[in-house]
């Protein structure tokens, strides 16, 4: 019976998938068209919401990324394992 409890005390931890949201502030340079008379006019057309449709995917600038939160949920859950804060 000791051996048997051995054994299992013995085994590594498995590896298992877990889910990672990473909360983020990144600076991403989106891509605009806009129809207006002076570039003036381009500016404030961006500036007010909602944003007109974009002309070409978003691309992320990720070695400026600013790290807040990251949530360890195990695979296919929502129940958290771990949270980090990144800001202090």
């Amino acid at each position: 019976m000791d051996e048997k409890l051995k054994k299992e005390a013995k085994k590594p931890p498995q590896k298992q998938f877990y889910t990672v949201k990473l909360e983020v502030m990144a600076p991403v340079e989106l891509t605009l068209r806009v129809y207006a008379e002076t570039p003036q006019e381009a500016i404030d057309m961006v500036s007010r919401n909602p944003l007109p449709p974009l002309s070409g995917p978003p691309r992320p600038n990720i070695a400026r990324m600013k790290r807040i939160k990251a949530t360890v949920y195990k695979a296919g859950t929502t129940i958290y394992y771990l949270i980090k804060n990144y800001t202090r």
